[in-house]
């Protein structure tokens, strides 16, 4: 297994010059992982960390660039984070942590990334419960996708089944 970075697009390529897909075609690797996460990293505080469409659009890159969608993984999302919104002042956190934090029952589901968020006091919020966990997996088999490894922190939900 070979685990890779998100990549959607050939800007995004861009940035990993050396990092090709393609280039496992042939080599005796099982499966290559996409890590579709920590987007806020590329970002600020305020964004979600897998963005529903992110997701979507580095699926279709790894499906345009390995022949058999059995060694594809996609790499999702169990934590979250918070941070002064619009820095880059990031702290990764997990469900049980974020329960504790001010304004935790104000958050709501971003359609954009089944992700919950909220802000309170300048402070941005987002964390992954069990419906999100749901619906990106979901998401990510109806593009045909069947193997999945989720980035998980400890404390957080997990898959209703």
């Amino acid at each position: 297994m070979v685990d890779g970075p998100a990549i959607s697009s050939e800007d995004s390529q861009g940035a990993y010059p050396n990092f090709l897909y393609e280039k496992f075609e042939g080599v005796p690797v099982d499966y290559l992982v996409a890590m579709v996460y920590d987007n806020q990293y590329a970002y600020q505080s305020g964004v979600a960390v897998a963005p529903n469409q992110w997701t979507i659009d580095c699926s279709n890159w790894m499906i345009s660039k390995i022949s058999d969608i059995n060694r594809i993984v996609i790499g999702m999302p169990s934590f979250g984070y918070y941070g002064p919104s619009g820095t880059h002042t990031i702290t990764e956190d997990t469900k049980e942590q974020s329960e504790s934090m001010p304004g935790f029952s104000t958050a709501s589901r971003d359609s954009g990334s089944f992700e919950m968020m909220w802000t309170s006091g300048g402070v941005f919020y987002d964390y992954q419960d069990q419906q999100g966990m749901d619906s990106k997996r979901s998401l990510i088999e109806s593009l045909g996708i069947l193997h999945i490894s989720v980035w998980h922190l400890g404390g957080n939900d997990w898959f209703s089944n």
